[in-house]
């Protein structure tokens, strides 16, 4: 038995929360030999596990292991926009997602081919300013 009685300390300032910055993969900057070989490593040093759930959460344990070794992470930054934005695009990816909310609330023939017509509106458009912005751009060249 101890005779010290317990101490209650407390301070008069509150801390904010620090903001959690979404981190993206780039994986156009990856290693993949290295990151297949990492997770063969892993993989083959892993416990063997009759149950399929744990061996469900090792191999998704390695895969990010490997991952965060030979993929580089980065951030976007806030206010970044593609450089073929247009705002005829910002009008129907709005009208886009408007459809996609309607037809989760009303899941219709309808609804879904609205949904299709409008997504495939919007990556043609898209892939049409990126084509012109392109031709643009190859025309400053010498």
């Amino acid at each position: 038995m101890s005779d010290h009685r317990p101490i209650i300390t407390s301070l008069g300032y509150q801390l904010e929360p620090e903001e959690q910055l979404k981190r993206s993969w780039n994986f156009r900057k990856a290693n993949w030999d290295s990151f297949t070989s990492s997770l063969d490593e892993l993989c083959r040093n892993a416990p063997t596990h009759t149950d399929l759930d744990h061996k469900l959460q090792t191999l998704n344990k390695n895969i990010t292991l490997a991952a965060k070794k030979n993929i580089p992470r980065g951030k976007r930054k806030k206010h970044w926009i593609p450089f073929w934005k247009e705002a005829e695009i910002d009008t129907l990816i709005k009208e886009r997602d408007d459809a996609h909310d309607h037809m989760k609330i009303n899941n219709t023939a309808e609804n879904r081919a609205k949904l299709c017509e409008l997504s495939k509106r919007v990556e043609e458009k898209i892939a049409e300013c990126k084509r012109q912005k392109w031709s643009e751009f190859c025309s400053t060249l010498d």
